[in-house]
Protein backbone atom coordinates (compact mmCIF):
# COMPACT_ATOMS: atom_id res chain seq x y z
CA UNK A 1 0.00 0.00 0.00
CA UNK A 2 1.32 3.57 -0.59
CA UNK A 3 -0.33 5.13 2.02
CA UNK A 4 -1.84 3.29 5.32
CA UNK A 5 -3.57 5.51 7.82
CA UNK A 6 -3.47 4.86 11.65
CA UNK A 7 -5.97 6.80 13.90
CA UNK A 8 -5.24 9.70 12.84
CA UNK A 9 -6.37 13.24 13.77
CA UNK A 10 -5.76 16.72 13.41
CA UNK A 11 -7.48 19.00 15.83
CA UNK A 12 -6.70 22.84 16.00
CA UNK A 13 -8.11 25.76 18.68
CA UNK A 14 -9.96 22.80 20.69
CA UNK A 15 -11.83 22.04 17.56
CA UNK A 16 -11.63 18.37 15.59
CA UNK A 17 -11.07 19.10 12.22
CA UNK A 18 -10.69 15.16 11.01
CA UNK A 19 -10.13 11.42 12.50
CA UNK A 20 -9.98 8.32 11.02
CA UNK A 21 -9.37 4.74 12.68
CA UNK A 22 -7.56 2.87 9.64
CA UNK A 23 -7.46 3.52 6.03
CA UNK A 24 -5.30 2.43 3.02
CA UNK A 25 -4.78 3.47 -0.45
CA UNK A 26 -3.09 1.05 -3.33
CA UNK A 27 0.11 1.39 -5.09
CA UNK A 28 -0.84 3.35 -7.85
CA UNK A 29 -4.30 4.75 -8.96
CA UNK A 30 -6.29 8.21 -9.26
CA UNK A 31 -7.41 8.69 -5.41
CA UNK A 32 -10.12 11.49 -5.14
CA UNK A 33 -10.17 12.89 -1.31
CA UNK A 34 -13.30 14.87 -0.82
CA UNK A 35 -15.27 16.78 1.31
CA UNK A 36 -16.52 20.27 1.48
CA UNK A 37 -14.52 23.41 1.73
CA UNK A 38 -13.36 23.55 5.36
CA UNK A 39 -13.76 19.69 6.33
CA UNK A 40 -9.82 19.64 6.38
CA UNK A 41 -8.77 18.26 2.98
CA UNK A 42 -5.53 20.72 2.91
CA UNK A 43 -4.64 19.65 6.41
CA UNK A 44 -4.88 15.91 5.77
CA UNK A 45 -2.43 16.38 2.55
CA UNK A 46 0.00 18.95 4.78
CA UNK A 47 0.25 16.26 7.37
CA UNK A 48 0.86 13.12 4.71
CA UNK A 49 3.42 15.68 3.36
CA UNK A 50 4.94 16.35 6.76
CA UNK A 51 4.17 20.24 6.69
CA UNK A 52 2.11 19.54 9.35
CA UNK A 53 2.33 17.49 12.47
CA UNK A 54 -0.74 15.25 13.40
CA UNK A 55 -2.86 15.63 17.01
CA UNK A 56 -2.26 12.00 17.25
CA UNK A 57 -2.14 8.26 15.27
CA UNK A 58 0.45 7.97 12.21
CA UNK A 59 0.25 7.17 8.87
CA UNK A 60 3.07 5.12 6.17
CA UNK A 61 3.55 7.15 2.72
CA UNK A 62 5.85 4.77 0.88
CA UNK A 63 6.06 2.33 3.72
CA UNK A 64 7.55 5.64 5.62
CA UNK A 65 6.27 6.99 9.14
CA UNK A 66 5.06 11.06 8.69
CA UNK A 67 5.62 11.11 12.10
CA UNK A 68 9.02 8.69 12.80
CA UNK A 69 10.86 8.97 8.73
CA UNK A 70 9.75 12.09 7.57
CA UNK A 71 12.80 12.80 5.34
CA UNK A 72 12.08 9.68 3.87
CA UNK A 73 8.54 10.46 3.27
CA UNK A 74 9.85 13.40 1.32
CA UNK A 75 12.14 11.59 -0.44
CA UNK A 76 9.01 9.45 -1.97
CA UNK A 77 6.18 12.01 -2.23
CA UNK A 78 5.70 15.19 -4.36
CA UNK A 79 3.16 17.89 -2.71
CA UNK A 80 1.36 20.12 -5.48
CA UNK A 81 -0.48 22.87 -3.31
CA UNK A 82 -2.79 25.12 -4.17
CA UNK A 83 -0.40 28.26 -4.17
CA UNK A 84 2.38 27.88 -6.75
CA UNK A 85 4.83 26.90 -4.06
CA UNK A 86 7.45 29.92 -4.59
CA UNK A 87 7.88 29.70 -8.66
CA UNK A 88 10.29 32.71 -9.19
CA UNK A 89 8.02 34.74 -11.82
CA UNK A 90 10.96 36.37 -13.83
CA UNK A 91 12.32 32.49 -14.29
CA UNK A 92 11.03 30.58 -17.40
CA UNK A 93 9.48 27.39 -16.33
CA UNK A 94 12.55 25.42 -17.28
CA UNK A 95 15.02 27.72 -15.30
CA UNK A 96 12.38 27.16 -12.20
CA UNK A 97 12.29 23.19 -12.53
CA UNK A 98 16.37 23.54 -12.88
CA UNK A 99 16.82 25.58 -9.89
CA UNK A 100 14.24 23.16 -7.56
CA UNK A 101 15.87 20.06 -9.14
CA UNK A 102 18.90 21.36 -7.80
CA UNK A 103 17.74 22.00 -4.39
CA UNK A 104 16.71 18.55 -4.09
CA UNK A 105 20.27 17.79 -5.15
CA UNK A 106 19.52 16.41 -8.70
CA UNK A 107 21.79 16.97 -11.68
CA UNK A 108 21.24 18.96 -14.98
CA UNK A 109 21.39 15.88 -16.91
CA UNK A 110 18.65 13.88 -14.40
CA UNK A 111 16.32 16.98 -14.66
CA UNK A 112 16.50 16.92 -18.33
CA UNK A 113 15.79 13.00 -17.85
CA UNK A 114 12.70 13.53 -15.81
CA UNK A 115 11.26 16.48 -18.10
CA UNK A 116 11.72 13.93 -21.31
CA UNK A 117 9.51 11.28 -19.29
CA UNK A 118 6.65 14.03 -18.68
CA UNK A 119 6.54 16.11 -21.21
CA UNK A 120 4.70 14.18 -23.78
CA UNK A 121 2.12 13.45 -21.10
CA UNK A 122 1.66 16.63 -19.39
CA UNK A 123 2.69 19.21 -22.57
CA UNK A 124 5.49 21.22 -21.13
CA UNK A 125 6.92 22.41 -24.41
CA UNK A 126 5.27 26.24 -24.24
CA UNK A 127 5.59 26.63 -20.37
CA UNK A 128 9.11 25.61 -20.48
CA UNK A 129 10.67 28.39 -22.59
CA UNK A 130 7.65 30.86 -20.98
CA UNK A 131 8.35 33.43 -17.68
CA UNK A 132 6.54 31.74 -15.04
CA UNK A 133 4.90 35.34 -14.38
CA UNK A 134 2.96 35.57 -17.82
CA UNK A 135 2.33 31.48 -17.64
CA UNK A 136 -1.26 31.30 -17.78
CA UNK A 137 -2.82 29.14 -14.97
CA UNK A 138 -3.04 25.94 -16.67
CA UNK A 139 0.95 26.04 -17.53
CA UNK A 140 1.45 27.11 -14.04
CA UNK A 141 -0.42 23.91 -12.84
CA UNK A 142 1.48 21.91 -15.03
CA UNK A 143 4.80 23.09 -14.35
CA UNK A 144 3.97 22.79 -10.25
CA UNK A 145 2.92 19.36 -11.44
CA UNK A 146 6.50 18.43 -13.16
CA UNK A 147 8.32 19.84 -9.95
CA UNK A 148 6.50 17.69 -7.53
CA UNK A 149 7.40 14.64 -9.94
CA UNK A 150 11.30 15.48 -10.62
CA UNK A 151 12.70 13.27 -8.01
CA UNK A 152 10.49 10.07 -9.33
CA UNK A 153 8.13 9.96 -6.30
CA UNK A 154 5.90 7.26 -5.08
CA UNK A 155 3.28 8.76 -4.32
CA UNK A 156 1.47 12.40 -5.79
CA UNK A 157 -0.46 15.05 -3.78
CA UNK A 158 -2.31 17.56 -5.27
CA UNK A 159 -4.57 20.19 -3.24
CA UNK A 160 -7.28 21.42 -5.31
CA UNK A 161 -5.47 20.82 -9.17
CA UNK A 162 -8.45 22.01 -10.84
CA UNK A 163 -9.36 25.09 -9.38
CA UNK A 164 -9.06 28.19 -11.56
CA UNK A 165 -9.09 25.63 -14.98
CA UNK A 166 -11.47 25.81 -17.66
CA UNK A 167 -13.13 22.79 -18.84
CA UNK A 168 -10.01 22.17 -21.68
CA UNK A 169 -7.51 22.33 -19.54
CA UNK A 170 -9.09 20.44 -17.25
CA UNK A 171 -9.41 17.55 -19.29
CA UNK A 172 -5.98 17.48 -20.25
CA UNK A 173 -4.88 17.44 -16.83
CA UNK A 174 -7.21 14.66 -15.99
CA UNK A 175 -5.76 12.90 -18.71
CA UNK A 176 -2.48 13.65 -17.32
CA UNK A 177 -3.28 12.32 -13.98
CA UNK A 178 -4.59 9.17 -15.27
CA UNK A 179 -1.44 8.36 -17.32
CA UNK A 180 0.57 9.25 -13.84
CA UNK A 181 -1.55 6.79 -11.87
CA UNK A 182 -0.78 4.48 -14.03
CA UNK A 183 2.80 3.51 -12.24
CA UNK A 184 2.17 6.28 -8.79
CA UNK A 185 -0.51 7.12 -6.40
CA UNK A 186 -2.13 10.35 -7.67
CA UNK A 187 -4.57 11.56 -4.77
CA UNK A 188 -6.06 14.89 -5.66
CA UNK A 189 -8.55 17.35 -3.61
CA UNK A 190 -11.93 17.91 -4.59
CA UNK A 191 -15.10 19.57 -2.89
CA UNK A 192 -17.15 18.44 -5.81
CA UNK A 193 -18.55 14.84 -5.46
CA UNK A 194 -18.88 14.36 -8.86
CA UNK A 195 -15.16 14.17 -9.16
CA UNK A 196 -15.29 10.76 -7.79
CA UNK A 197 -16.25 9.41 -11.14
CA UNK A 198 -13.06 10.50 -12.54
CA UNK A 199 -11.30 8.55 -10.09
CA UNK A 200 -10.31 4.64 -9.28
CA UNK A 201 -10.91 5.21 -5.83
CA UNK A 202 -12.26 7.93 -3.53
CA UNK A 203 -12.21 9.04 0.40
CA UNK A 204 -14.78 11.18 1.92
CA UNK A 205 -14.36 13.40 4.80
CA UNK A 206 -18.16 13.76 6.06
CA UNK A 207 -19.12 15.04 9.71
CA UNK A 208 -14.99 15.15 10.88
CA UNK A 209 -14.44 11.45 9.73
CA UNK A 210 -11.95 10.19 6.82
CA UNK A 211 -13.72 7.23 5.22
CA UNK A 212 -13.54 5.16 1.86
CA UNK A 213 -16.28 5.85 -0.63
CA UNK A 214 -14.86 3.20 -3.15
Amino acid sequence: MSIQISNLSRAFAGRQLFQTSNIAAPTQGLLALLGPNGSGKTTLLRILSTLTTPTHGDALVAGFSIVKEPKQVRKNMGFVPTTDGGMFTKLTGLENLLLFGRLRGLRRREVFHQLELWNEILGLETALTTRFGICSSGMRQKLSIARALLHNPKVLLLDEPLRSLDQATTTRVLDAFRKIATEKLVVFTSHTSNTAELADHSWEIFEETLRPCS
